[in-house]
């Protein structure tokens, strides 16, 4: 009778065991299970940020470039309306009782200078050849070496300098072309060899 109660509480410890087994291994696969769906979760929350990253960036690249176009027809806008015909723009320089017509390039910075007439500045003298003035802001440039100055030459100096020349000279220097003088004459005698003040606007003949 003792030996069968030994078999009985062992076969109960043994199914015990099995039992506790298999309870154990069911838990190791939950965790197992909530660890993929956490990972999948996890990489679709990080695939929907970048995506929506890269969207943005998208979208502001494109802001950009239509706001680039429309500077760009802006400015083409404005220097067609003051073009009409195609016709050379003429600009006249008062400077004290005398006024100066120039002819203009037909590039980026004069069309930009063009928004700004009329325009009235004090313009600083310089080595008894040219007056220059500085913008607050840059404007668009495609500077060259021009190897010689002309007298009645205006020039933009880097992105935000305006220099008008009053004489003639060689220089190893790069500017940007704006336009010149037609007649030049009497030009050094107007602006003379102090800071000047020059008004520029288009001329309407």
């Amino acid at each position: 009778m003792r030996k069968r109660t030994i078999v009985v509480i062992t076969i109960i410890l043994l199914l015990l065991v099995i039992l506790l087994l298999i309870l154990f291994n069911s838990y190791l696969n939950n965790e197992e299970d909530e660890n993929v769906v956490q990972n999948v979760v996890t990489n679709t929350n990080n695939n929907n940020i970048t995506t929506n990253v890269n969207s943005s960036q998208e979208d502001v690249n494109t802001n950009n470039e239509v706001t680039s176009n429309l500077e760009n027809t802006n400015e083409e806008i404005n220097y067609n309306e003051n073009n009409e015909g195609g016709e050379e723009m003429k600009l006249n320089i008062k400077i004290g009782d005398k006024n100066f017509t120039a002819t203009l390039e037909d590039n980026a910075t004069t069309r930009e200078l063009l928004n700004k007439l009329p325009l009235t500045i004090n313009m600083s003298e310089l080595h008894g050849n040219e007056k220059y003035y500085y913008f607050d802001e840059s404007m668009p440039t495609n500077s060259i070496r021009v190897g010689n100055i002309n007298t009645g030459d205006l020039m933009l100096y880097g992105s935000d300098c305006l220099v008008l020349f009053y004489d003639s000279f060689s220089t190893p220097y790069s500017y940007t072309r704006l336009g010149h003088i037609d007649n030049p004459q009497g030009l050094a005698e107007a602006v003379g060899n102090r800071n000047t003040e020059v008004t520029f606007e288009i001329s309407n003949n």
